[in-house]
């Protein structure tokens, strides 16, 4: 019988960044994920926003997590050989002036 170190539920982004890093650990996966043809992280992409637009504030610990995820998925890329990673500006239509305000 082969036994598993770790079964992760669901490869959207957060399971597919938890299972790359267990396997640089050495550890075993199961990864289970459901075939669906729309799904959160197909739609979004990993799109990834600091800006919180109820409030228009920087989400919590922005800067710091932002730093994290760009090194971790620049280093992703050049591991992969692939390309990924897009920054793009952020654009906002406000509802009103004040929304602008």
């Amino acid at each position: 019988m082969k036994y598993i170190d770790y079964i992760i539920v669901g490869q959207g982004i957060a399971g597919s960044v938890l299972a790359c890093t267990l396997l640089k650990q050495g550890v075993s996966i199961l990864v289970i994920d459901e075939e669906k043809e729309i799904t959160s992280s197909k739609i979004a992409y990993g799109l990834c926003n600091p800006i919180v637009f109820k409030r228009f504030v920087k989400t919590f610990l922005a800067d710091e997590a932002f730093d994290f995820a760009r090194e971790y998925y620049l280093s992703l890329e050049k591991e992969l050989g692939a390309r990924f990673v897009q920054q793009m500006p952020l654009f906002k239509i406000f509802n009103n002036q004040e929304q602008q305000d």
